[in-house]
């Protein structure tokens, strides 16, 4: 383990053991806590310390389940390490907390890609049409979008890998 890593996590944990502990100090003393365990997530994931980020992200999903950023920092992290599964539940989760956020689902989408769940995806990325444009769902329209090829391409692929899907059943 690197000593400066070791250094600035010993410094970020004596911060909440040093913190008062009346209870009109409680909210205070958490919001330090979520701030300082989401930095610690950031040192974590950038020394790659896989383990160590998921410690924080369990951490911070018992302190602040409502948080959206939350729980797509955590999905991220999920498919980072290919846990499809476990991360489609982190990003229902976000777009449930905050549904107008297309970073959101176009995540969840493809995690569902991953997952092979066209359905999925293709649902995914039409919720997250309407954020890029509210004609997305019509493909008429799909060339006048510039910035977005991509994510277009791709829901074109899933709706074609959708109905081979269907064919075959």
């Amino acid at each position: 383990m690197n000593a400066t890593r070791v250094i600035v996590i010993l410094s970020l944990f004596s911060l909440l053991v040093a913190a008062p502990r009346s209870a009109a100090a409680t909210t205070i003393n958490s919001e330090r806590e979520i701030t300082i365990r989401r930095t610690l997530c950031d040192i974590c994931e950038r020394v790659n310390d896989k383990r160590g980020a998921m410690e924080q992200y369990v951490a911070l999903s018992r302190l602040a389940p409502e948080d959206a950023q939350i729980q797509y920092g955590f999905g991220l992290l999920l498919a980072k390490q290919n846990k499809h599964a476990l991360a489609v539940v982190h990003f229902k989760e976000a777009t449930q907390l905050n549904p107008d956020v297309t970073d959101y689902w176009v995540a969840l989408a493809n995690a569902y890609l991953q997952l092979r769940n066209y359905r999925g995806a293709a649902d995914a990325f039409q919720q997250a049409g309407p954020k890029f444009d509210p004609n997305l769902h019509d493909p008429l329209r799909w060339g006048d979008l510039g910035p977005f090829p991509h994510q277009l391409k791709q829901y074109e692929d899933y709706n074609k890998k959708l109905k081979e899907q269907q064919e075959d059943q």
